[in-house]
């Protein structure tokens, strides 16, 4: 029975990896911005609500040359991109952080099933 339930769990996994297009959610933060930490005590008591995105959190003010070539000025910034044809094209892009809002706006934009 354990290996039934292992291969339906394996089975469910490749499906769910090859059925939805992936998205990269880049959190832009700074250490002293506050909207920056609720948004990280947020994901650390409920990882679901970045569920279906690929989540890369960069701490802007160690990287400046990537802050520039992103057009980050404020934090926290969020964007969301996804690679088509091995180029990477950004799909939307937030600034600021309120819980409910951010859902909102995750919810919206998450990749959709592939047919």
């Amino acid at each position: 029975m354990r290996i039934f339930r292992l291969w339906c769990f394996l089975i469910l996994a490749l499906w769910a990896d090859t059925t939805f297009a992936g998205r990269l959610l880049t959190a832009y933060t700074a250490t002293w911005c506050g909207p920056c930490q609720q948004f990280e005590q947020d994901i650390a008591h409920e990882p679901d609500i970045t569920r279906g995105y690929d989540l890369e959190i960069i701490d802007a003010e160690s990287d400046l040359e990537l802050q520039r070539q992103k057009s980050v000025h404020v934090f926290p910034t969020f964007i969301i991109t996804e690679y088509v044809d091995d180029k990477e094209i950004e799909i939307a892009r937030k600034i600021g952080y309120r819980q409910l809002e951010f859902r909102e706006w995750l919810k919206k934009h998450k990749a959709k099933p592939r047919h």
